[in-house]
């Protein structure tokens, strides 16, 4: 599980596309796909398999432990069917929006055409060109091989860790380098003066779309 207390709306919608990402390898969900064979199929048996439940805090749960619990919120949702809908190999998109409460969900591209597949009780509500009615769009980007891009165009906020950032010894910005954000130009950090950075630490830093 994963702690996301304290996370932005679009820090929460960069994990999820990171744990997608990395879910691509695992074994699990490969086997489960592949008998699914369709993003129908893993819409149908998540929606007959995962009870909805809005949950108490702000924990994700990766999709073994969801399956186990047979109970999760929208963001574990939107995990597990991205996750299956990935590994089948077709594109997968993050959209969060909000109008007073905040949702999250998955959109698979089948046939050219991006489809909702909102497994939750926001599922009822009128969809308006994949929006539910009433509802503004907060993040929307497609799951990369490195976590999320083609987000709107203002400016974001991504996570990485000490170990992926050059830094000299004491200045107070650190360059970004190479950070497998495709289609994403780095920007920078700002850091106290005696920051010395190691593997392990979470960082905030911002970034844009390069159009």
């Amino acid at each position: 599980m994963i702690n996301l207390e304290g996370y932005t709306l679009r820090e929460k919608a960069w994990v999820v596309a990171r744990e997608i990402a990395k879910n691509q390898k695992n074994p699990l969900l490969i086997k489960l796909a592949k008998e699914l064979k369709t993003p129908e199929n893993v819409y149908a048996w998540v929606k007959s398999h995962i009870k909805y439940k809005k949950e108490v805090g702000d924990i994700l749960y990766e999709p073994e432990e969801l399956i186990k619990r047979g109970v999760g919120d929208c963001e574990d949702l939107c995990l597990l069917i991205g996750s299956l809908a990935k590994i089948l190999g077709y594109p997968v998109k993050i959209r969060v929006v909000e109008n007073g409460t905040r949702h999250i969900y998955p959109l698979v591209k089948i046939g050219g055409k991006w489809v909702v597949f909102d497994a939750t009780p926001h599922a009822k509500v009128p969809y308006i060109n994949g929006v539910p009615k009433g509802y503004r769009i907060v993040v929307d980007g497609v799951v990369t091989d490195e976590g999320l891009s083609g987000l709107d165009s203002q400016l974001e906020k991504a996570m990485v860790t000490g170990a992926g950032v050059a830094v000299g010894s004491t200045i107070a910005k650190l360059a970004l380098k190479s950070m497998g954000l495709s289609g994403l130009l780095s920007e920078t950090v700002e850091v106290s003066q005696d920051y010395i950075p190691k593997a392990g630490d979470h960082l905030l830093f911002y970034f844009k779309p390069k159009w």
